[in-house]
């Protein structure tokens, strides 16, 4: 309320006050004449007396400040109940207790501390005369203070009988102070936030002055002047200076504000630093107030970001170069183990062989199929690190991929006089798996199961059905696993210590890798002396209820007779043609023509009459791929099925290759049965 409003209020009071003075005295005037008087006109102004206490009375009754007269000799009058309220009092207490200028009344300043006797307005008033209009002081209760604007007027005796009085008014304005104090916490607290972000912060109004700014702003551009000094002056002169390009910056701030749309960029500072900058212009009610600048120190997120993209190139080149070091160390390692396979096979079969001679046979295989699933495994688990290894998740009955499985190990159990029995719940369950992975980790276990197994052992294969999941289980009557090695053996090249047992170390942690890329779980239950249940979890297929009858393979009829077919080898590699010159003949039908040189296997297939094409892809002349877009490009060769030869096993090269147009990809060493069926298959 204002001073001059709380004036005309207080002179009303006053004029109030004044003729209630005088209709009091009146009325004892007519008092005293009633004792000798009875006459008409005096009861007239009695009434009229009456009356005009009782109206002044009803103003003071609906005014919503509490209105006291307080005497010099401490008497006090309410003028109305609201007066009691203020001090929180009945009537009886209010008259006989309440002193307003006791010292230790319970005063206190806005701050809340105890108010000074000489500071209580009312003190005041006595002893200067001086009026005092909206003052704000509280009044402490029992846990909570009632707050109160306080306007008080000296009144000045009427007559000689009479002692100077006070007139206060008090307006409570609990509600408002308090509302004021949860404003300056909230704005406290708010400033101490504001403070705290280690981003600096600036609002400037329309005219381009500072309305408000914190710390890290203010020492992001290093201002010596304290923020309070600050606020109203003019933005620009203060970080427009610190930039590295002052008056581009300039010109850019000025479009950015002339346009009034968020923005965030990047500036330089003079000190190298690196600022995002971020503008947010500031609206009520669709009236532009201000704007709003964010600044963050972004030097060292960008110099981390420079060295993340660094480090990320660098494994980049790394794994790129892992990936042709594995594709031509596969390649050089195959291409020898090609020979010692396809050699070792074919002394296999031949029936002249003693039994010396034999079980040589079988350890130079032996050794060979070794190192080859020793490559295999390196590959597999470098694809999986690397995430390019490609699933073919579809719907596997496992059952038939279980008896698989322990048709390709039994002669291995059988050696060590090992039994393997299969229990499964349902021979129809179905699990979501890609087959070739499924089968590796199935044989893998079984292998393991049976070389740490006891002579005369047993191993047990059984399923599960847990719901959503198939857990298949093999377990084994073997030695067991320490319990502090049992999460170990799925790390790669971990191996259990024992020399009679033979084996990279990299089987297990291939087989978890791919299991969990499937969506399934892997892991191991042992005891010392007992042995061990290799579990896996696959998630099943509850679509595929009804027994699908087993996908087999066509038996490859045998070439027509009469007819012969000419083959082509193109191979640099004489151990290598001779390994394949050896397998075609004594295959009824097939003739084998060589070449060890691209140009010299052009040649040949336009000069001959060539029915199937076996091309390696690494030759001295010309990769393979050469060779093959030329014999397509030549009419004469374009219709000749291709059959790619390579030591490269990496996929994505194998799946390249076959969308280039060749009709299979056999990868050396290669097995031979397979090998002619491969072959029998293309010619028919």
């Amino acid at each position: 309320m204002g001073h001059f409003a709380l004036t005309i209020i207080l002179l009303l009071m006053i004029a109030l006050i004044a003729a209630c003075y005088k209709i009091y005295k009146m009325k004892a005037l007519l008092d005293s004449y009633r004792s000798g008087f009875d006459i008409s006109e005096l009861k007239r102004a009695k009434k009229i007396v009456e009356s005009s206490e009782k109206r002044y009375k009803n103003i003071f009754s609906v005014m919503p400040e509490g209105v006291i007269l307080y005497g010099a000799d401490h008497k006090k009058i309410a003028l109305n109940e609201n007066a009691y309220k203020m001090f929180n009092m009945d009537s009886k207490t209010f008259h006989e207790k309440l002193n307003i200028l006791e010292p230790i009344f319970p005063f206190v300043d806005t701050e809340g501390n105890p108010l000074a006797l000489e500071d209580y307005p009312v003190a005041i008033t006595f002893k200067t005369g001086e009026s005092i209009i909206g003052r704000v002081i509280g009044i402490k209760g029992t846990g909570k203070t009632r707050w109160i604007s306080i306007n008080t007027k000296l009144l000045e005796p009427m007559d000689s009988a009479d002692v100077p009085q006070v007139l206060v008014t008090m307006t409570d304005i609990t509600k408002q102070k308090e509302t004021e104090i949860n404003l300056r916490e909230s704005n406290a607290l708010l400033r101490t936030i504001i403070d705290s972000i280690p981003i600096g912060i600036i609002v400037i109004n329309t005219d381009r002055k500072i309305v408000t700014l914190n710390q890290p702003c203010h020492e992001l551009f290093r201002v010596e002047e304290p923020i309070k000094g600050l606020i109203g002056q003019s933005a620009d002169k203060y970080y427009l200076p610190f930039y590295k390009y002052c008056e581009e910056e300039r010109e850019k701030v000025k479009r950015i504000l002339a346009n009034n749309m968020p923005v965030v960029d990047e500036v330089e500072m003079l000190n190298n630093q690196l600022i995002q900058r971020s503008y947010f212009p500031f609206y009520m009610d669709e009236e532009l107030k201000g704007h709003l600048w964010v600044f963050e120190d972004i030097t060292e997120r960008k110099a981390m970001e420079r060295g993340i993209l660094r480090a990320k190139e660098d494994a980049v080149k790394a794994n790129m170069a892992k990936s042709a070091f594995l594709a031509n160390m596969s390649h050089e390692l195959r291409t020898p183990l090609n020979a010692i396979l396809g050699f070792s096979q074919l002394l296999e079969i031949q029936e002249t062989l003693n039994e010396k001679e034999s079980t040589f046979v079988r350890e130079i295989l032996k050794g060979g199929r070794h190192l080859l699933n020793l490559i295999n495994e390196v590959l597999d688990l470098s694809r999986i690190e690397s995430g390019i290894l490609k699933l073919s998740v579809e719907s596997i009955k496992i059952a038939s991929v279980i008896d698989e499985c322990i048709n390709l190990v039994r002669p291995a159990a059988d050696l060590k006089g090992i039994t393997i029995t299969k229990k499964v719940e349902s021979e129809n369950e179905y699990v979501c798996a890609d087959q070739v992975r499924l089968r590796q980790i199935l044989l893998n276990l079984l292998d393991n199961a049976i070389k740490y197994n006891r002579e005369n052992g047993e191993i047990i294969i059984s399923s599960v059905n847990e719901g959503d999941f198939l857990t298949v289980h093999v377990r084994d009557k073997g030695l067991g696993i320490p319990p502090e090695a049992q999460e170990e053996i799925f790390e790669p090249f971990y191996r259990l210590e024992n020399p009679f047992i033979e084996g990279t170390g990299i089987g297990l942690s291939l087989v978890k890798q791919l299991t969990i890329l499937m969506g399934g779980k892997l892991g191991v239950e042992s005891q010392i002396g007992v042995g061990s249940d290799f579990w896996m979890s696959l998630p099943r297929d509850q679509t595929n209820e009804a027994d699908h009858p087993v996908s087999l393979e066509k038996i490859e009829m045998p070439l027509p007779e009469h007819k012969e077919y000419k083959i082509l080898y193109i191979e640099d590699q004489l151990s290598n043609q001779l390994l394949v010159a050896e397998i075609l003949k004594n295959v009824q039908g097939m003739k084998l023509l060589t070449a060890r040189s691209g140009m010299e296997g052009l040649r040949a297939a336009a000069n001959q009459k060539i029915d199937l094409i076996l091309l390696d892809l690494h030759l001295p002349d010309m990769n393979g791929e050469e060779v093959f877009e030329k014999l397509k490009s030549n009419p004469q060769c374009t219709d000749i099925p291709v059959i790619a030869l390579s030591a490269n096993a990496m996929k994505e090269d194998i799946d390249r290759i076959i969308k280039m147009g060749f009709k299979e990809y056999i990868t050396k060493p290669f097995d031979v049965p397979a090998f002619i069926k491969v072959i029998v298959k293309k010619l028919r």
